[in-house]
């Protein structure tokens, strides 16, 4: 993993022991976050959470496409309201592209990103709790995970 490599001004030793302790999993996933494909990847690591204790490190290439999606699942578990989820969203766009909150710009990424992610999580349900529960569900995540995975959540706030 290049990550772990000293030469790379990445490098982080504390991911590096994550790694030698068996507590990273890596997923090859696309960004259609539609596919089958996709949606069992989210499984596998939302189970791996349950399996391991925290903290939890979950990245992708630059935190809005896979790692994105996965904290709008959370959030929508947990919880947040639609607001609070969206502005979480954004902060990659923020701090990764400098896009500004109040720019033209903003609104349309998180129109043509976050909103469909959302959407296709509750199916525009507004007991967005309820709906990410069944969206785990319906994916082959079984109850007893889903609220084993929200206890361990919880716990670790």
């Amino acid at each position: 993993n290049t990550y772990l490599v000293a030469s790379n001004e990445y490098a982080s030793a504390y991911y590096g022991k994550l790694v030698d302790a068996d507590n990273v999993i890596c997923l090859a996933m696309g960004m259609d976050f539609t596919s089958k494909t996709f949606t069992g990847n989210i499984i596998q690591a939302l189970q791996f959470m349950i399996d391991h204790k925290p903290p939890y490190y979950i990245h992708c290439n630059e935190g809005k496409d896979r790692t994105g999606f996965i904290f709008i699942l959370l959030g929508a578990l947990m919880g947040a309201d639609e607001k609070a989820i969206y502005e979480d969203y954004m902060k990659s766009y923020e701090n990764f592209y400098h896009v500004a909150q109040d720019s033209k710009k903003y609104h349309l990424i998180l129109q043509k990103n976050a909103v469909p992610m959302l959407s296709w999580i509750t199916m525009n349900r507004h007991d967005r709790e309820q709906a990410a529960e069944a969206f785990l569900i319906k994916n082959g995540m079984l109850k007893k995970n889903v609220e084993a995975l929200k206890a361990k959540l919880k716990a670790t706030k």
